[in-house]
């Protein structure tokens, strides 16, 4: 799952019961209004027990996660299993390498280009987003 931080501090969370990841006593985020920097990081930042630390994040901008889909299809074959992530203000597709506990890989794509609203695999295999910063929908190719 994805969650919003406050200004920065973005997440891609593993969901699952009885975890707690930490909101609103800690984050990679910092309160709004204060100078981004590892100083003013909500509790400091540091996800020590009882809370779960985010399998990824974003910080010192927030990517404002939009969109988010599984793949699952076989028109990319070295995809199957990835996590995609649009990012809204972060204009960037991310796709995370999953493992069961841990991102192991993650690559960006179209870096700057499009507010990803949303992201939708097709019936076909292709992944699917919607920019709205272009009001159009784009169907990804390698």
């Amino acid at each position: 799952m994805t969650e919003h931080g406050p200004q920065g501090g973005d997440e891609v969370n593993l969901a699952r019961p009885t975890r707690n990841f930490g909101w609103p006593n800690v984050s990679y985020g910092c309160s709004y209004g204060a100078t981004p920097g590892t100083a003013c990081r909500i509790g400091g930042g540091t996800h020590a027990a009882p809370y779960t630390p985010p399998l990824a994040f974003w910080y010192a901008t927030s990517t404002a996660p939009g969109g988010a889909a599984f793949y699952t299809g076989d028109k990319f074959p070295e995809w199957k299993g990835s996590f995609f992530v649009g990012g809204l203000s972060g204009k960037t597709l991310w796709r995370f390498v999953p493992t069961e506990d841990a991102i192991v890989g993650q690559e960006p794509f179209f870096a700057g280009q499009h507010e990803i609203r949303d992201l939708k695999q097709g019936p076909d295999g292709y992944l699917y987003l919607i920019s709205r910063n272009t009001s159009q929908i784009y169907r990804i190719e390698r």
